[in-house]
């Protein structure tokens, strides 16, 4: 992938979280109601594929347990994100590991 391509994904990620209101939740470096996008990919950056395919799941489905005190359940239109979107959205997830 060229260096335009990452860019041009990267933007559709951050474009799908403004699009279904994760940023209700989430934050970019702080905890909110949720943990921030930081915080997720410092725990999901470089681990084993499965985590990424959690999170993926998590995004679309919510989740619970992952983090103490805070349940995804109440996301608002998850159920709408297609797995593809999902992988998108992982992804720009991750590129934000400080």
């Amino acid at each position: 992938m060229s260096k335009g391509q990452a860019f041009q994904e990267g933007q559709m990620g951050l474009r799908l979280m403004y699009k279904y209101t994760c940023l209700t939740c989430h934050s970019i470096n702080k905890k909110t109601i949720g943990p921030s996008f930081e915080d997720i990919a410092k725990r999901y950056y470089g681990s084993p594929p499965q985590y990424k395919q959690r999170l993926e799941r998590s995004i679309i489905n919510g989740g619970t347990g992952e983090w103490v005190g805070i349940s995804m359940r109440n996301c608002v239109g998850n159920k709408k994100i297609t797995p593809q979107q999902a992988t998108i959205m992982t992804e720009w997830i991750l590129s934000n590991k400080k």
